[in-house]
This record gives C-alpha cells, sequence and structure tokens, in this order.
C-alpha cells in the first residue's frame, strides 16, 4: 500500500508547496494578485492542484469500486460533491481571470484582481474539503480492513458456556471408571446340580 500511495504524496508536497509560492510571491513579498509574478503563483498553484486532486479523485474512486471502503453516508457525500463543486468553480474563475488577460485587459483591472482573488479562495476552500473527505475515506477503510481481519479470528473460537453443576445434579455425575475390571468367579456345582436333579 505503501507504494500506492506514493504518488498521492507527491502530488500532495507538490500542491502544498504550490500554496506556499502563492504565500509568498503575493502575501508576504507584497507583489499580490495584480502581478506577473504573483499570477504565475496563482496559475502554478492551480496546475499542482490540479494534479492531486485527480490522483484522490482515482483513489477514491479505486476504493469504493474495489468494495475496501465502505459507502460513504448521505451527508459525506454530500461534502464531497460540494467540495468537488467549489473547487471546479474557483479553477474555472482562474482560467476566466486568465482569459481576460489573453484578450488584453490590464492585470491590475479589477475584473482581473477580482476573479483571481475569488478563484483562488474557492479553489483552496475546495481543495481542502477535498482532503477532509479523502482521509475520513481513508480512515473508514482502514477500520474495514481491521474489521474484516479480526472477524474471522472471532468466529473460529467456539462459544461454549459450561456451568458447575447444581447441588442436585452433583449426585448424577458418574464416578470414574476403573482402570482394571474387577474379576467374578462363578460356581460351577450350584448349576450343575439342578441340570441333574431333573
Amino acid at each position: 500500500m505503501k507504494e500506492k500511495d506514493l504518488l498521492l504524496r507527491l502530488t500532495f508536497c507538490l500542491a502544498v508547496g504550490g500554496l506556499g509560492t502563492v504565500a509568498v510571491m503575493c502575501l508576504f513579498v507584497g507583489f499580490g494578485f495584480s502581478t506577473v509574478i504573483g499570477k504565475e503563483a496563482v496559475y502554478l498553484c492551480l496546475v499542482l492542484q490540479a494534479v492531486h486532486v485527480a490522483v484522490m479523485h482515482s483513489r477514491e474512486n479505486r476504493l469504493l469500486r474495489s468494495s475496501q471502503a465502505p459507502l460513504p453516508s448521505k451527508k459525506m457525500r454530500c461534502i464531497r460533491a460540494f467540495a468537488a463543486w467549489l473547487w471546479r468553480l474557483g479553477a474555472l474563475t482562474l482560467v476566466a481571470s486568465l482569459f481576460l488577460i489573453l484578450i488584453g485587459m490590464l492585470m491590475s483591472s479589477l475584473w482581473v484582481v477580482l476573479t483571481c482573488w475569488i478563484g483562488f479562495f474557492a479553489m483552496l476552500a475546495g481543495w481542502l474539503l477535498r482532503l477532509m473527505t479523502f482521509h475520513r475515506l481513508c480512515q473508514s477503510s482502514i477500520a474495514l480492513a481491521m474489521e474484516t481481519i479480526s472477524l474471522p479470528r472471532a468466529s473460529l473460537r467456539a462459544h461454549t458456556t459450561t456451568c458447575a453443576p447444581s447441588r442436585a445434579k452433583r449426585s448424577a455425575v458418574a464416578s470414574p471408571i476403573p482402570a482394571v475390571p474387577p474379576v467374578t468367579m462363578a460356581t460351577l456345582f450350584s448349576s450343575l446340580f439342578m441340570v441333574i436333579s431333573f
């Protein structure tokens, strides 16, 4: 299972690195979303998160199709659908801001900056919700695996209850059989006289 999780962990680290790039370039250094460097950091974060979301989606589907995880509850399915919708909305909004730049709007115009802000934070919230639902699904698959591993051991054990004999039944308990059977001797004379007298 660790080999399978390598790609998931790698894409997660890259997505977190994309968030770190946005934080450094847009917030801490002070370029903001209206500069070329800030926009490049946001679009890089979008691409890295898209790869991670695709890997998470494939792992979720694999777990659910192979019955390695129980079906999520209705509440978790709603949260998962909302997270996917929110992430897609944020990604489409970021693509729209890129389209606005490509058609000739200034990077500092209100429409470009506003779509970039809305898209980034919607994408971030959707990604965090996807992480939460994916983590819950993985935890339930681990719990299901542990349950199925421990189930055969419990079913192999015989469930018998032995009670001590009551006072009335103590006399009914059989006494032990002796190791050597007792020797009985028959007398031939008494049966012999009876045969002769007739």
